[in-house]
């Protein structure tokens, strides 16, 4: 006779489900980004997801999160998700130099926040258009991102 504790779901499973509603969430909150933009992107948090998950439905997330965001802001396709696939690399040196998480955190953040405008700079120069203009609200963001990187 067969049990029923075999049709159990898995643990696995609820936490897609999971990763899948944060993902709309964020999908939905990257659409307020362009009607208030005083409300950050969230991209240096994301990019800190992307550097220490190992999980791929959040990478596969996080890179379609990129391409609604570029989508939404009019930035070259695949130039976020191509920028923290670059700084990674950078994270896993970060994490054989720094000892203190927090530390980590917050030096993800600002290395991608001081890395990212002079990536879109140089893709600017090559396909000779003008995407983006930086001013006094993108520090504002990158602050707000280190708070909330420091929480999580």
């Amino acid at each position: 006779m067969q049990t029923l504790s075999g049709m159990q779901r898995s643990s696995y499973d609820k936490k897609n489900i999971l990763i899948t509603f944060i993902f709309f969430l964020s999908i939905l909150y990257e659409s307020l980004t362009t009607l208030y933009p005083f409300l950050p992107p969230l991209l240096g948090i994301a990019f800190f997801i992307f550097a220490s998950s190992e999980n791929r439905l959040i990478k596969i997330y996080i890179f379609l999160y990129t391409l609604f965001f570029e989508a939404d802001h009019g930035l070259p396709i695949f130039s976020t998700f191509l920028s923290f696939t670059i700084l990674k690399y950078i994270f896993l040196k970060l994490q054989n130099i720094l000892s203190s998480k927090l530390l980590i955190k917050i030096s993800l953040v600002a290395t991608f926040y001081l890395f990212y405008p002079i990536f879109l700079y140089f893709l600017n120069k090559v396909f000779l258009t003008q995407t983006i203009t930086f001013n006094l609200e993108y520090f504002k963001y990158l602050l707000i991102e280190i708070i909330l990187v420091s929480l999580i």
